[in-house]
C-alpha cells in the first residue's frame, strides 16, 4: 500500500505557538526561541487591489514561502508526526514494509511531501486517517483528502476503489511522480527562470545516483562543459564512501538488509541503482583505479571492520601481507572485534607450526598489539627509562617518584585521605616527592652507596648507572 498525502496550504497553516513548543521540546534555548518568534511576528504583507497596494497587515500564523529558514522550521513541525507513526508501529497499530527482520519502512517525509507505506488493511488505513486528524487538531495542518492518492500493490482494483470511496481520495497510478517539480502553473517567464536555475543543478543530482550514458556525456562535453565523465564517477563513489562511513543511517541499514554489509560482495548483475554503483566500482578497479586504496578504515568498535581485507593496519591488508596465515583462516570475513575477542589463531584450520609460520604469527600479533596500544593507550611526553642493571623494584620506585605517585602527604590529601600532621604542627605543611629534604635523602643514599663500593673505586659502568639514576630522579 502507498498512501500519498497532500497537506492543504502546509506552510501557511503552521501555528506559531505550536512551533515554539516544538522548539522548546527539542532543547532550543529561550533566546533562540525568542529570535524565531521575532522573525515570524515582524513579517508584514499587503494586497494589490486594482493595481494599488493596500495597507500593510501582520501575519498570525504560517511560514513565509521562499524564506531560507522556513524549510528547516517545517521539518521540525513534521517531526511530531514522525514520532506518532513510529509509536504506532511499535504498538503494532501500523505495519510497514519489511526489508529484513530488523529494517522496515512505514513513512517517508520530505518537507510537506508525505508518503505512507505498509500492508494493505482497512484498520491500517483508518489508523493513518485517525493520526492525521489528531495532528490537524493539535497543530493546524489539515490534509487535502481530494488531492491525496492511494495505491494498492497486489490488491484487486475493486478493493482499492472501495477504500478510495470510503476515504474520499483518488487512485494513484502505478507510475507516479514523487518529489517532482510541477511547472504547469507557472507563467512563461517563471518557467524560463526555473529552467535556468534548475538545469545547472539537475545533471549534478542525476549523476550522483545514475551512471550517465556515454552519448549524453559527449553532448554535454561538446558544449564546453567540464569533464562530466569523471564527475559522474566521483559522485557515484561518494555513495560508496557514505555506505562505509555512515553505518548508523537509515539508508545504510536498508542497503545492508538487501545486499549485505560488505560492498565487495554486493551483486552487480541486478537492475538497481546501488548495484550499478557497485558495478562501476569494480569497473574502475579493472581500469587501474582502486577506490579502497584511497580510503582509511576507522576501527571504532571493530564490528564493521574486516580483519583480513580492510586496510586498518598500514596501507596493505593483512591477507596480502601474511598470505600463509590467511590460508589457515577458516572465517575469512571475520571482523576485528571477533578476532580480538579471542586469540587470533583460534579460527585457524590448524595452529601455526614451523619457523616461518610462527615468525609470521608473532610479527602479526606484534603489529596488531602496537596498533591498538597507539590507538587507546594514553601518551606521555616523557618516555619511561628503565635501568636494566638495578632491581625492578627500584626501577618501579624511581618511576613512581618521577611521576609523583608516591604516597606522600600531598598525594594522600589529594586522594581525600587524611595525611598525618607534620612535626611542626602546621596542618598546611605537606611533604611531597619534590620536597628538598627528599632530594637530600637521595644525595646521602648515593654517597653511602659510593662508600660501600669504595668511593672513587667505583667502576665507570656502575658510576654511569648511578649518575643516570641520579639525573633521572633530580630532573
Amino acid at each position: 500500500m502507498f498512501f500519498k498525502v497532500d497537506f492543504s496550504k502546509a506552510y501557511d497553516s503552521v501555528r506559531w505557538d505550536y512551533l515554539l513548543d516544538v522548539l522548546e521540546a527539542f532543547g532550543f534555548g529561550h533566546t533562540w526561541c525568542k529570535w524565531i518568534q521575532g522573525t515570524l511576528s515582524s513579517a508584514k504583507a499587503s494586497i494589490l487591489v486594482n493595481g494599488s497596494p493596500s495597507k500593510e497587515f501582520s501575519y498570525h500564523r504560517g511560514l513565509k514561502q521562499g524564506d531560507p529558514l522556513a524549510p528547516y522550521l517545517f521539518i521540525l513541525v513534521m517531526e511530531p508526526l514522525h514520532i506518532s507513526f513510529s509509536r504506532a508501529v511499535e504498538e503494532g497499530l501500523f505495519k510497514g514494509i519489511f526489508l529484513s527482520n530488523s529494517i522496515s519502512i512505514s513513512h517517508l517525509f520530505y518537507a510537506d511531501d508525505t508518503m505512507f507505506l505498509g500492508e494493505w488493511s482497512d484498520s491500517i488505513l483508518q489508523c493513518i486517517i485517525n493520526i492525521l486528524k489528531s495532528f490537524f487538531l493539535a497543530f493546524g495542518l489539515q490534509i487535502n483528502i481530494f488531492k491525496s492518492q492511494l495505491l494498492g500493490v497486489g490488491v484487486p482494483r475493486s478493493v482499492v476503489e472501495q477504500a478510495v470511496s470510503s476515504i474520499g481520495c483518488s487512485i494513484l497510478s502505478n507510475q507516479f511522480r514523487y518529489l517532482g517539480v510541477m511547472v504547469k502553473t507557472l507563467s512563461i517567464g517563471g518557467r524560463l527562470t526555473l529552467l535556468k536555475s534548475v538545469l545547472g543543478a539537475s545533471p549534478i543530482y542525476n549523476m550522483s545516483i545514475f551512471k550517465v550514458p556515454r552519448g549524453v556525456l559527449k553532448v554535454m562535453e561538446a558544449i564546453r562543459v567540464s569533464s562530466f565523465c569523471a564527475l559522474n564517477r566521483a559522485l557515484l563513489l561518494k555513495w560508496v564512501w557514505r555506505f562505509v562511513s555512515q553505518d548508523g543511517s537509515f539508508w545504510y541499514k536498508t542497503i545492508r538488509a538487501l545486499y549485505g554489509s560488505s560492498v565487495e560482495s554486493h551483486p552487480t548483475h541486478l537492475s538497481s541503482n546501488w548495484c550499478s554503483v557497485v558495478r562501476e566500482l569494480h569497473h574502475l578497479k579493472e581500469k587501474g583505479f582502486d577506490f579502497w586504496s584511497h580510503c582509511k578504515k576507522r576501527i571504532r568498535n571493530g564490528i564493521n571492520t574486516r580483519f583480513w581485507f580492510d586496510c586498518w593496519i598500514g596501507d596493505v591488508p593483512l591477507h596480502a601481507k601474511f598470505p600463509r596465515l590467511y590460508a589457515l583462516e577458516l572465517d575469512k570475513d571475520a571482523s576485528v572485534a571477533v578476532k580480538l575477542s579471542a586469540p587470533v589463531d583460534i579460527s585457524f584450520r590448524r595452529r601455526a607450526r614451523g619457523g616461518l609460520e610462527q615468525h609470521l604469527m608473532a610479527e602479526m600479533v606484534k603489529e596488531v598489539r602496537n596498533f591498538i596500544d597507539d590507538l587507546f593507550l594514553p601518551s606521555h611526553p616523557d618516555s619511561t627509562r628503565w635501568v636494566k642493571s638495578i632491581p625492578i623494584k627500584i626501577n618501579i620506585f624511581t618511576w613512581r617518584a618521577r611521576r609523583d605517585c608516591l604516597p606522600t602527604r600531598a598525594n594522600l590529601v589529594r586522594r581525600d585521605s587524611q595525611g598525618p600532621r607534620s612535626r611542626s604542627g602546621r596542618p598546611g605543611f605537606l611533604r611531597s616527592a619534590s620536597h628538598p629534604r627528599l632530594n637530600l635523602y637521595w644525595r646521602v643514599f648515593f654517597r653511602l652507596l659510593g662508600c660501600r663500593f669504595g668511593g672513587s673505586g667505583i667502576g665507570p659502568s656502575l658510576r654511569r648507572i648511578l649518575l643516570d639514576v641520579r639525573s633521572f630522579l633530580m630532573t
